[in-house]
């Protein structure tokens, strides 16, 4: 299996469309506290975020040892991510 990574950062609010199809979310890797968080939907497109596609929130904070946890959530559509505040973190896909 092949993986892909997309670095979600940044220092204000923003929305990125990670992948546009049916895929694996195979975990996220935290380097580094930052004061934001990450919000995740299972969709195609960037106006798909709504109640019925949303995944969970990530607050990206690791303490003093950067993270890494699996996640293996099958995705119907695709991945688009909401950041809110100061973010910096690796969404591991394939």
């Amino acid at each position: 299996m092949q993986y892909t990574y997309t670095r979600i950062s940044g220092t204000a609010a923003g929305t990125s469309l990670v992948v546009s199809r049916s895929q694996v979310l195979e975990g996220i890797f935290i380097g580094q506290n930052k004061t934001g968080t990450v919000s995740l939907y299972d969709s195609a497109t960037t106006g798909g975020t709504s109640s019925s596609n949303y995944l969970g929130d990530i607050q990206n904070t690791c303490g003093s040892v950067p993270v890494g946890p699996r996640i293996g959530a099958s995705l119907k559509n695709g991945l688009v991510a909401i950041t809110g505040g100061t973010t910096d973190m690796l969404l591991i896909w394939g």
